[in-house]
């Protein structure tokens, strides 16, 4: 999700420079501090360089946001000309098409609808019901299981693709996001950050942005990803933590691999990451305890999670 820019602006020598060249002054130690740069002289959005100072390296010196929360400033000369340089382009997704700098959502952000796919002969939907589990359906009913995979995995890509344009256009770059109708979307109805507004509404879909730490437990016949959220959160008078409990084996399918060899190494280094959940939320009742759960299944779970480092 982090974004390469091609230049900054260098507060210590007050000119822009590409990488290679500040890479170059941080080495002869001309240039001495790493968040001493910005996207331009005009906009304080901040990055740092890659491999600053460092005589040994794999990735090629680049630039990079400094860090996750910030926005370029209202005008910034760099969002205009990446605006300008989108005109003629187009984009297709199984969740949204891209046209210049105009994007529509196919995604039913308010059902939970993940995918829709249209052709002559089938219109197939996969989407999360209320009770957790993943519906299929197919105008002429004859989709192989092999099929649905397919695109099941082609949809994935998209969901990830969505959360990026939201993330970018946070960040200040000029996009007109339009729901299929034409009528102009705010993505920010849309996302909820968990780690701010932690009160949660059940069975309200959202995709929603949360740090979470993950662990496996079970037995060697039957482990289990146990995923939990770091921040506390409300939901009908019930502060927990929510949690969802993934079986490791039931929960891979063809378009989910990488994902589960992220969380398997996530268990392992004991570190946290970001998370973020197309769905909702319910409260479940167990030995009269209440606990906040993730409204899914083993087997559908991963599609509905997209998961980032820090």
């Amino acid at each position: 999700m982090s974004e390469v820019y091609k230049n900054a602006y260098s507060l210590e020598l007050n000119k822009p420079l590409e990488p290679n060249e500040a890479y170059q002054l941080s080495i002869e130690k001309k240039l001495k501090e790493n968040n001493k740069f910005q996207c331009s002289e005009d906009c304080d959005f901040q990055l740092i360089l890659v491999n600053f100072g460092k005589k040994d390296y794999i990735q090629a010196p680049h630039y990079r946001s400094a860090k996750l929360e910030q926005s370029h400033t209202a005008g910034c000369t760099l969002m205009k000309e990446q605006a300008i340089a989108r005109i003629g382009q187009r984009e297709d997704s199984y969740s949204f098409t891209r046209n210049n700098s105009k994007i529509t959502v196919e995604l039913d952000l308010i059902k939970g609808l993940l995918v829709e796919v249209s052709n002559s002969k089938t219109t197939k939907t996969v989407t999360g019901s209320p009770t957790g589990s993943t519906s299929y359906t197919s105008s002429n009913g004859d989709s192989t299981d092999n099929t649905k995979k397919k695109e099941l995995h082609k949809k994935i890509k998209s969901l990830k693709s969505l959360i990026d344009y939201y993330e970018r256009v946070r960040q200040g770059e000029l996009f007109d996001i339009v729901d299929r109708q034409g009528v102009p979307l705010n993505l920010e109805n849309h996302f909820h950050d968990l780690r701010i507004h932690p009160e949660l509404e059940e069975g309200l879909v959202k995709i929603y942005i949360a740090d979470a730490w993950v662990a496996l437990w079970g037995s060697n016949d039957n482990p289990y990803y146990h995923l939990k959220l770091t921040s506390e959160c409300e939901l009908m008078n019930v502060i927990a933590k929510p949690t969802l409990n993934m079986n490791k084996r039931s929960s891979i399918h063809r378009g989910v691999a990488n994902k589960e060899k992220f969380l398997e190494k996530q268990a392992r280094v004991g570190t946290k990451c970001k998370v973020y959940f197309f769905g909702s939320f319910i409260l479940n009742e167990s030995n009269d305890n209440f606990y906040i759960n993730f409204d899914l299944n083993s087997q559908e779970a991963l599609d509905f999670l997209i998961f980032f480092p820090y």
